[in-house]
């Protein structure tokens, strides 16, 4: 069935209303690296589904686990003291995984929900601490937390933030590290990492007796931009000078991504907080996850104060199995260092393949989590990436366009070949698209 062909009644985020028709074809089933359309066509996942399908499409073991769990018992709350194996069992092997000073998980649905309870336990947290003045968000313009009321006003577009005022006032945003466009008009090799020194001087200006926590993506997806040398160092001795919470979104970061289990730890950060959600079950069920730092934890535990949040599906036993089986498939094989192997080939094919394509201003990335930014070979200035879909489609290759940056995070199960032929695509795509625009 052709994409003209079909129209629907179900409303979708982040898409105009004019597009009454689907914007990618309908895909029906999927394998590996690959997903296919209703007319068989196979498609190369370039964006592993919004980063959600981390191992690869089609993968038994979960589905399984999951239909297991669904004939047994498929729903158990963790809210009013109530308790379900698979949550308990997960949560102690997602603390098992993470650094030691870790020592809690909450499981909530997603990503968004992952955020929010870690700030509404910082707030909690400074309420017991008796320091209920601390009540201020700090975070990053362009980081991207989710997209509840609260979360909304968190993350840093002002684009979204527009629509659904007035939202929460206690939140400052300081500037990306982002070294292709530097927001200090700086240069990497000289500069003085004014993005790094940001957190310090907000802070200064909010009062630190005020800052309740800062939020950053270790990588920030929008832009994946890895972070300079000392970013993080100073991030964190900021937060230790001002008893600040340091809470790391790792919705998209974690479980090899970025060729460690947790970005955080890769790049020096120890957050208070680390937040999961996506990779967690391999996209196949909702589900996501605080790990909260023991420090945290023992003073709800101390003054013996109840935890005041909570979901009907927060800890849902099916899903639940469903990431028991992703943890089983995940310690099988040394998956951060398969992603930062074929990750840094993949980056230097792109690199050598952008030579030949004027359109492609920089190349970057971490592990299998990259960036192309595309910007007028000219003037400089950005381009559009959403223009370049169609060409994409054609190309049978999928991939997230951010503003005029394509971001590449193919599941990590992806093979040299596999990248081989992901940049062929990509490329194939780009020049075709750059040629029709030169004539």
């Amino acid at each position: 069935m052709t994409i003209a062909a079909r129209q629907t009644k179900l409303l979708r985020g982040w898409t105009s209303p004019n597009l009454e028709e689907f914007k990618y074809p309908h895909f029906v089933s999927g394998e590996g690296i690959y997903v296919h359309d209703a007319d068989g066509r196979a498609y190369l996942d370039g964006k592993g589904m919004m980063i959600n399908v981390a191992f690869g499409h089609g993968i038994p073991s979960i589905a399984q686990a999951a239909a297991e769990q669904l004939a047994k018992m498929p729903y158990l709350p963790t809210m009013d003291s109530h308790a379900n194996a698979p949550a308990d069992e997960l949560a102690r092997r997602l603390v098992e995984l993470a650094p030691p000073h870790l020592g809690r998980a909450y499981l909530s649905t997603s990503g968004t929900a992952a955020c929010e309870v870690a700030l509404m336990m910082t707030r909690a947290y400074w309420r017991l601490r008796k320091k209920p003045e601390k009540t201020f968000i700090v975070a990053l313009d362009r980081g991207y937390h989710g997209q509840s009321l609260a979360m909304t006003a968190v993350s840093g577009f002002e684009s979204v933030r527009a629509d659904f005022g007035p939202l929460l006032r206690e939140v400052s945003h300081v500037p990306p590290a982002y070294c292709h466009r530097c927001p200090y008009g700086l240069e990497p090799q000289t500069c003085a990492q004014e993005c790094a020194s940001a957190f310090e001087e907000r802070v200064q200006a909010i009062g630190p007796e005020r800052v309740a926590a800062i939020i950053v993506e270790p990588v920030v997806g929008a832009v994946v931009q890895p972070p300079p040398p000392r970013y993080f160092e100073a991030l964190r001795e900021c937060c230790e000078k001002h008893d600040i919470v340091l809470i790391a979104d790792e919705v998209i970061t974690a479980f090899g991504r970025t060729g460690a289990h947790f970005a955080s730890t890769r790049f020096g950060l120890e957050p208070d907080f680390v937040c999961l959600g996506k990779a967690i079950t391999n996209g196949a069920l909702p589900l996501a996850a605080t790990l909260v730092a023991t420090k945290i934890w023992d003073a709800f535990r101390e003054a013996d104060h109840e935890l005041y949040f909570g979901s009907t599906q927060d800890g849902n036993p099916t899903c639940a199995a469903a990431a028991l089986a992703v943890l089983d498939l995940y310690a099988s094989d040394d998956w951060p260092r398969r992603a930062a192997a074929t990750g840094e080939h993949l980056l230097g094919r792109l690199r050598a393949a952008a030579t030949d394509v004027a359109i492609v201003s920089d190349v970057r990335g971490v592990g299998l989590f990259l960036a192309v930014e595309l910007s007028d070979p000219e003037t400089h200035e950005p381009l559009d990436a959403a223009s370049f879909a169609p060409a994409f489609l054609d190309a049978g290759l999928l991939v997230h366009l951010e503003g005029n940056i394509v971001i590449l995070s193919p599941p990590l199960c992806l093979t040299t070949a596999e990248a081989e032929e992901l940049v062929t695509r990509l490329m194939t795509a780009l020049a075709s698209t750059d040629s029709e625009n030169k004539q």
